[in-house]
């Protein structure tokens, strides 16, 4: 990872090289819903957790090593996370649909 820049806006990727370690941070925008279609916020980070260390589980640690299956996975995830918010209960049962 030293190979990396320090920072690359275009890109949505900032970089820090530490003395012991590198640490990569990078934006991945939030799926859309409507406002109206929000019935319950309990559960929705819980699912998007969730479903990145299933697919952390699934793929190991390519998963962040390859950006494309990296926000393969933050969509899924995202797409979950949005199931749980247009649900009554704590997590969608809709999500077994998303795989």
């Amino acid at each position: 990872m030293s190979n990396l820049p320090e920072t690359n806006i275009k890109n949505g990727v900032v970089v820090s090289n530490g003395r012991t370690s590198t640490f990569m941070l990078k934006y991945f925008p939030a799926q859309p819903i409507e406002d109206g279609d929000i019935v319950n916020v309990t559960g929705a980070g819980d699912t998007l957790v969730g479903s990145l260390l299933a697919s952390s589980m699934m793929v190991g640690s390519a998963l962040f090593e390859d950006g494309v299956k990296l926000a393969s996975a933050i969509d899924h995830a995202q797409k979950a996370a949005c199931a749980t918010l247009m649900c009554e209960e704590a997590v969608s049962p809709n999500i077994r649909r998303l795989v």
